[in-house]
């Protein structure tokens, strides 16, 4: 049947998504076993996955030592007000932007008082969004500091199984961004080698996933001139 049919929302999942259905589970385990491990904790906030994000951490054994809450911010003006996304960026770019996810990340590890934060922000259809095509995700992690990375992920299939496979994509960030951190590599990069290998095991490769990383554990690049003079003509999308 076509996306427009009515009884779309009630096919079975694809094989694709059935597959990321079953790599979330050991992968919400594994991500809360690392965070119990060094004692630290994780916030959720989500826009089209509606939940399902922080639905996939809580099922797994031992949520309740690490899994700090979550904010489902679906409106634009609760990214805003709840999690303290910039109103300009906002109204600049659209709620579809890996800016966005990278500031809900770090406004919802504020809120709740967590470690690590993970944030999805995207289009699951049947229509775009904000001139955004279907299965445009931003999904991003904030960390130690408030250092984040964000990745844009192009995903096919209706509007469950791009929501399936937003999460599973999310959780694989974060676990890959625990790794590198660990492992006192400075920057949180392995996210890449793992989202490619794991989409593309699927047949559900990315059109393109631009990262926008720093160094754990430092203060973001200062972009002010020498005499601290800023522009304000327009908002900086850095943060």
């Amino acid at each position: 049947m076509s996306e427009g049919d009515a009884v779309t929302e009630e096919r079975p999942l694809a094989d694709e998504a059935i597959a990321a259905r079953a790599r979330r589970e050991p992968l919400a385990t594994d991500v809360l076993s690392a965070l119990g491990a060094r004692g630290e904790s994780v916030a959720v906030a989500e826009s089209l996955t509606g939940g399902l994000l922080a639905a996939a951490l809580t099922e797994a054994p031992g949520a309740s030592r690490c899994f700090r809450g979550s904010v489902t911010a679906y409106a634009t003006e609760v990214k805003a007000g709840v999690l303290g996304v910039d109103e300009a960026l906002l109204a600049a770019r659209g709620a579809v932007d890996a800016e966005v996810a990278a500031q809900m990340a770090r406004g919802v590890r504020r809120v709740v008082g967590a470690d690590w934060a993970v944030a999805t922000t995207g289009v699951a259809g049947p229509e775009p969004q904000d001139g955004q095509p279907v299965g445009t995700v931003h999904i991003a992690v904030a960390g130690p500091r408030d250092a984040s990375v964000a990745a844009e992920l192009q995903l096919a299939g209706n509007r469950a199984e791009i929501r399936a496979r937003s999460v599973t994509s999310a959780l694989e960030l974060l676990q890959s961004e625990l790794m590198e951190n660990c492992e006192g590599t400075g920057y949180g990069t392995g996210w890449a080698r793992l989202v490619f290998a794991a989409l593309s095991e699927h047949d559900i490769a990315p059109a393109r996933v631009e990262p926008e990383a720093v160094r754990w554990g430092e203060k973001e690049p200062d972009t002010r001139s020498e005499e601290g003079a800023s522009d304000d003509s327009a908002p900086s999308p850095a943060g």
